[in-house]
């Protein structure tokens, strides 16, 4: 989901500035979002029994030992994808993390937008256009979880 991936990029340039405090907001930059299929015979879904009885583990939001063993473990038993719960998203949706890029085959991205995105201390601003347009809102007390 389009918010979810905003969200987690967002998260990501919300800490960049609480980790360097003299660093000015960031303008608004572009970036590509894109869809592509994923085909995959070997996949694990976090958000489903029975892995799901340790979502305590893979929704911690600030150590990510638990899941960083998982994927490793996961890799190595030939698991191609991970369906796991955004944390970052105020409202959940899941995401995927990719661990073999053969799951895209040959398909090209498809639905290729620019979403510029700002960021301050208070808030990450997503919009589709640099002047207006479709544009989603995080908080950082939601970002962070704190909301």
């Amino acid at each position: 989901m389009l918010r979810t991936a905003l969200a987690e990029k967002g998260y990501w340039q919300l800490q960049f500035l609480l980790d360097s405090p003299g660093t000015p907001d960031l303008k608004p930059v572009p970036h590509t979002a894109f869809q592509a299929g994923v085909r995959s015979s070997a996949a694990l879904d976090l958000t489903r029994a029975p892995l799901a009885r340790d979502r305590a583990l893979w929704t911690d939001r600030s150590s990510y030992a638990a899941t960083q063993a998982l994927a490793a473990a996961a890799r190595e038993g030939g698991i191609e994808v991970i369906r796991y719960e955004s944390v970052r998203d105020p409202q959940h949706a899941a995401c995927a993390a990719v661990l073999d890029p053969a799951v895209f085959g040959r398909g090209k991205p498809r639905a290729q937008q620019t979403w510029f995105i700002a960021a301050s201390r208070a808030r990450v601003r997503c919009a589709l256009d640099e002047r207006g347009g479709a544009s989603w809102e995080f908080s950082s007390a939601q970002l962070l979880g704190r909301e």
